[in-house]
C-alpha cells in the first residue's frame, strides 16, 4: 500500500492492476486453487475479493489505463470496483478522453494525457488544468522520427529545419524518464552551417524543457536567459536548448544546465543515450 501511495512503483497502471488482482485472489481463502477460475466465481466471491482489496482499489490511478486495457481487463471486475470510481472512469473513457484528447498527438514515446499537460505548458497554464472544447486546440504534426543508428546531428537537422513551433521528445535508455523541449521559434535555422566553430543563439521567452516519469512524476523548466533559449551549434549539436539545459550530440542527450540559461530543476550529470527520439511542428488550430 505505502508504493501504491509514493507512486514509487516504476511498472504502468495495467501491470500493478494484474498484479494487484494476483495478490488479492492469493489473500482471498475462498478464491485459492480450488476456485481459481473467475467463470465459476458467484457474487459472494466477489465481494471477498473486494473486501481483501478495500483499501488498495482507490489507490490504482484508472485513468492512466489505456481504454483498450481497461475493456479487456478492468471491467470483468466491474463488481469489485466502488461505484462512485467506477462512474467516473467510464464517463472519462466515453465522454472526456474523445472530445479533449483523441487524435491531438500520435507519438510513440509518450500519451495523449502528456500532449494535454505540454499543451497546458504551452499556454503557460497548470499541468492538470481540464481543457473543454471552449479551449485552443493544437494539432502536433510528426516530422521526425528515429530510433538506434538512424539517429545522427545530421538526420536530425535535416528534418527539423525552419523557424516553427517546435516540439521534441526523447526516450531514452536504462531509465523509466522521458525528455523533452518545446521552442515556439525552432530548433534549427540555418541549412548550412556559415561557420561550424561559431555559436548562434535565438531569443525567445516561451521556451521550456521537461520530463516526465511514469505518469505523475512530471517537472518543467521554462527558460530564465531569453537570449540564449535556443543554441546552433552545427559541429556537435542536433539540438541544444540553453546550451546543454537539453542538448542532443549524436545519439547522447545532456541535461546538465550548466550554462543555467533555464530554471535548474532538471540539472542531472548524467549523459543519457538516446533510445527514440521524434519532433512535432505544434499548430494551434
Amino acid at each position: 500500500m505505502d508504493l501504491l501511495k509514493k507512486d514509487e512503483l516504476l511498472f504502468d497502471e495495467t501491470a500493478i492492476w494484474d498484479f494487484l488482482i494476483e495478490w488479492g485472489v492469493r489473500q482471498t481463502p475462498e478464491l485459492g486453487k480450488e476456485n481459481g477460475d473467475r467463470e465459476n466465481w458467484t457474487k459472494k466471491n466477489y465481494e471477498e475479493l473486494k473486501n481483501t482489496l478495500s483499501d488498495l482499489i482507490p489507490l490504482v490511478k484508472f485513468l492512466d489505463i489505456p481504454s483498450g486495457d481497461f475493456y479487456d481487463k478492468i471491467r470483468p471486475y466491474e463488481q469489485i470496483i466502488p461505484n462512485d470510481i467506477y462512474e467516473k472512469v467510464m464517463k472519462y473513457y466515453l465522454v472526456e478522453e474523445p472530445k479533449l484528447l483523441n487524435g491531438i498527438i500520435k507519438s510513440e514515446i509518450i500519451k495523449q494525457k502528456h500532449a494535454n499537460i505540454i499543451t497546458n505548458w504551452i499556454e503557460k497554464k497548470d499541468a492538470m488544468f481540464v481543457r473543454t472544447k471552449k479551449d485552443s486546440r493544437y494539432k502536433f504534426k510528426l516530422i521526425y522520427r528515429g530510433s538506434g543508428n538512424q539517429i545522427n546531428n545530421t538526420s536530425f537537422r535535416g528534418k527539423c529545419m525552419g523557424k516553427i513551433a517546435s516540439l521534441v521528445l526523447v526516450k531514452v535508455k536504462y531509465s523509466p524518464k522521458i525528455f523533452g523541449g518545446y521552442s515556439p521559434i525552432g530548433l534549427n535555422f540555418n541549412p548550412i552551417a556559415i561557420d561550424n566553430q561559431k555559436t548562434y543563439y535565438h531569443y525567445t521567452k516561451d521556451s521550456f524543457i521537461f520530463s516526465f516519469e511514469g505518469i505523475q512524476d512530471m517537472k518543467i523548466s521554462w527558460v530564465t536567459n531569453y537570449d540564449r533559449a535556443i543554441l546552433e551549434y552545427y559541429s556537435t549539436n542536433g539540438f541544444n536548448f540553453g546550451q546543454s539545459a537539453l542538448c542532443m550530440q549524436g545519439q547522447n542527450l545532456y541535461v546538465n544546465n550548466n550554462s543555467r540559461n533555464y530554471e535548474n530543476n532538471l540539472k542531472t550529470s548524467s549523459v543519457f543515450i538516446i533510445e527514440k527520439i521524434e519532433t512535432f511542428i505544434v499548430v494551434k488550430k
